[in-house]
């Protein structure tokens, strides 16, 4: 037997050694990792979404601890939050990780400091997506924004 693969050794076909991949399967694995974060990037980033709320909620729910302390001694709400311990930056207090900004002001026109005070944690929007949205809340444990 070996003597005749020897003897016919030009009638087999020549077979090159194959290296690498193929311009066809690079193609379709990066399509297939396109498709992948297709699916996984908005669950991500709605995960995100959500720990950045958490922080104005933390921040919110400890400012209206004080406000609710400063209402107890002075029996009246502050919008001045400097006044509740706070260092003010452009108006407002801004969130541990510096995502919101939070400021004071009066419930509504027909109430006044003394009876209901709301806080508002707007986005920063240098350091926030355009499409996320401000959170509130006010004395009366009413909340607007997705909590």
């Amino acid at each position: 037997m070996l003597e005749f693969v020897q003897r016919n050794k030009q009638c087999l076909p020549f077979r090159k050694l194959q290296n690498g991949f193929s311009l066809l399967e690079i193609m379709l694995v990066v399509f297939i990792i396109g498709v992948l974060l297709l699916v996984a990037l908005p669950t991500y980033q709605s995960y995100v979404a959500k720990g950045n709320r958490s922080d104005a909620m933390k921040i919110l729910s400890e400012i209206m601890f004080e406000q609710e302390r400063h209402q107890l001694r002075k029996r009246t709400y502050t919008t001045d939050l400097s006044h509740l311990g706070y260092g003010l930056v452009k108006g407002g207090v801004e969130s541990d990780l510096g995502f919101y900004r939070v400021t004071a002001h009066p419930c509504s026109a027909q109430l006044t400091l003394r009876q209901c005070v709301e806080l508002s944690a707007e986005p920063i929007p240098t350091r926030m997506p355009a499409w996320e949205k401000a959170l509130s809340l006010n004395s009366r444990d009413q909340r607007k924004g997705e909590w």
